[in-house]
């Protein structure tokens, strides 16, 4: 996610949506992107609830029915986009019917070139505990990284930002993402590595506990950190070297920001991971790919489980495809 040009806001209006839109903003505002509205109508709903409210008022219905769902759909996507993004941070509003909202979002992130997907963890109707299943769905699915908010945006102010790592340079794909964030929130990023007990094929991270303890971990995060700086050059991004203390904290944009590294041992990463988001942290920015090999999908099954159960706003984004090629190295 090297820059934001367009970003999709899949709504339906509950006060959750008023969070991802906020944070929306935020983002176009100061990137210079555009945000566009989407509301999807399930097929279900043609056919059942909305359907008899409306007939309830209107005796002629039966071929006034998708006009009066769609007008009211389109007022409330353009109230929301006055609401919420100056003009020129305005994009396009779409209303369209599908009978799986989470497939018609990916594919119209993915076909619509979109930087970022952002909505809101939760639905009006979902559980507190969980994120709401639509949202589920497009975090396990989408090609384009999904911003799921979980709180208002500035509760991020000054705070603190997760990034879980897993000693791969893909895992640092999320840096760039996570230091834009940071930059414009005044936010501070921790590097989180977790090792497991139980875990055989981590041969690059120290696997005693003892050395995770001791330090050793973050030297050679730092190195993995640099790797990906040098192999991929993002824009804006670079590290301050201050010679005897080394790498003490990051630049994105002339605007600095404050690092550190934090490791953890447990039986299970994602586990761990969440408890100390929970505790700790304001955002956590993770990729979904991890290291290659027979533990390929490892940090990728672990970020599902994190977003999908973490009660803080999550960030997830899919590595540069030049990431893999040089993770085989």
């Amino acid at each position: 996610m090297a820059t934001i040009d367009r970003i999709l806001v899949p709504t339906d209006y509950s006060d959750y949506s008023e969070n991802a839109c906020q944070f929306a903003e935020n983002l176009a505002a100061a990137t210079g992107g555009v945000v566009d509205l989407l509301h999807v109508i399930p097929n279900s709903i043609l056919m059942n609830e909305q359907l008899r409210e409306t007939a309830k008022d209107n005796e002629e219905v039966d071929n006034d029915i998708y006009p009066l769902i769609f007008n009211e759909a389109e007022l409330k996507l353009n109230s929301l986009a006055r609401t919420h993004f100056q003009h020129k941070n305005r994009g396009d509003i779409f209303v369209k019917v599908d009978r799986s909202p989470a497939a018609l979002i990916t594919d119209q992130a993915w076909q619509g070139n979109y930087s970022l997907v952002v909505m809101s963890a939760k639905g009006k109707d979902e559980s507190d505990m969980f994120r709401g299943s639509t949202t589920e769905r497009v975090l396990r699915t989408s090609q384009v990284p999904v911003l799921s908010v979980y709180n208002h945006p500035d509760t991020l102010k000054s705070g603190r930002i997760i990034v879980p790592v897993d000693g791969s340079i893909l895992s640092m794909a999320a840096v760039p993402a996570a230091a834009l964030i940071a930059s414009l929130y005044n936010a501070s990023i921790t590097f989180l590595y977790v090792h497991e007990r139980m875990e055989i094929f981590n041969r690059k991270v120290p696997d005693k506990a003892d050395d995770v303890q001791s330090g050793r971990f973050s030297e050679y995060l730092m190195e993995r950190l640099m790797d990906f700086i040098d192999t991929m050059k993002p824009q804006g991004l670079h590290v301050i070297d201050s010679g005897e203390l080394g790498l003490t904290g990051l630049v994105y944009n002339n605007e600095e920001i404050g690092i550190s590294f934090e490791a953890l041992t447990g039986y299970s990463a994602h586990h761990e991971i969440t408890t100390y988001a929970n505790k700790f942290a304001d955002m956590v920015v993770m990729t979904t790919h991890g290291r290659s090999g027979l533990a390929h999908m490892l940090l990728g099954s672990h970020a599902e489980k994190v977003a999908l159960n973490t009660e803080k706003t999550v960030l997830t984004i899919r590595p540069d495809s030049k990431l893999f090629d040089k993770q085989k190295q």
